[in-house]
């Protein structure tokens, strides 16, 4: 009986790792690059509660800095020196001194930031052509200025009375409307 339970606590062992995805990515790191972002390939990576314990530091005394800490050094990361970083399973990218919340990666990227006033937070939409190109505000005039050469793309948001309509989810292709225009 003792080697049943045994076997069988091995096979379930056995049966949740080799569940574990191929491209896991661990919850926390720092991309250098965009290609590194699109590998999944980070930098200290680590999770939360490994030994030695490990953590990630946005010091608001040391704006546009992302620290890596470790038992026995900090790593300290200039906004101007790398992609991005993932923290607590959330991707960030950093393009002009700020830090971007990655919402979605494919034909189009969409980031967001989170805004606190004094009447409460609420998160502002941002989009870049390409991965690695410059983020801008999502405006119908700032979708028309980016995609001026694509005419189905720029003739759907005159169409639809908006970019709104443009960044709906289509779950059937898990992906936005926007992309089949691209």
């Amino acid at each position: 009986m003792k080697n049943l339970i045994t076997f069988l606590g091995v096979l379930c062992f056995q049966g949740c790792v080799a569940q574990q995805p191929k491209s896991y990515v661990k919850d926390n790191g720092v991309y250098l690059s965009a290609n590194d972002f699109e590998n999944n390939k980070l930098l200290l990576p680590f999770n939360k509660g490994e030994k030695p314990a490990i953590r990630i530091i946005e010091p608001f005394w040391h704006a546009h800095q992302i620290w890596v800490k470790t038992e026995d050094s900090t790593y300290r990361f200039y906004y101007d020196a790398i992609w991005g970083y993932r923290a607590q399973r959330v991707n960030w990218r950093v393009f002009n001194g700020e830090a971007y919340i990655v919402k979605y990666a494919g034909k189009i990227c969409l980031y967001e930031m989170p805004v606190y006033s004094s009447i409460g937070s609420y998160y502002q939409d941002y989009f870049s052509a390409t991965i690695n190109s410059p983020i801008r505000e999502v405006t119908r005039s700032d979708l028309l200025e980016v995609y001026h050469s694509n005419k189905i793309f720029t003739d759907n948001i005159k169409e639809r009375g908006g970019y709104r309509t443009a960044f709906i989810w289509d779950k059937w292709h898990r992906r936005y409307v926007c992309e089949e225009w691209l």
